[in-house]
């Protein structure tokens, strides 16, 4: 059996489908991926490594890895901090840290952050 190549192009990534691309604004709206997911998606769509943007993080490569694999539970400060320093809205990733929290636990609700 034989793996898929992944080939990027510019702020896209192309999908298991082998004519499917996922631009970062797509990647944005894809409810369905966890806080680790949209941050390996994003990273991708921007043409960065696991290294370089464990380095824009200031974290290590491997710390970086296991968020993106959702092997690190995350604060919400952490959550926020993280969104903020690759540049991309800090609520949209608040969203997808507060819906795993409810999956996780078995609450199959949806959440809608709301301006106080």
């Amino acid at each position: 059996m034989s793996k898929k190549k992944t080939s990027l192009s510019s702020k896209s990534t192309r999908t298991n489908t082998e004519t499917e691309y996922i631009s970062a604004r797509e990647v944005l709206k894809n409810k369905k991926y966890s806080v680790g997911q949209t941050f390996k998606a994003l990273r991708i769509c921007d043409e960065m490594t696991q290294t370089e943007l464990a380095k824009k993080l200031k974290i290590s490569r491997q710390h970086l890895c296991d968020i993106e694999n959702d092997r690190k539970a995350l604060s919400i400060e952490r959550v926020v901090s993280l969104a903020k320093a690759v540049g991309y809205p800090a609520e949209l990733f608040v969203y997808y840290h507060f819906r795993a929290q409810l999956q996780k636990v078995g609450i199959k609700k949806d959440i809608k952050l709301v301006d106080l």
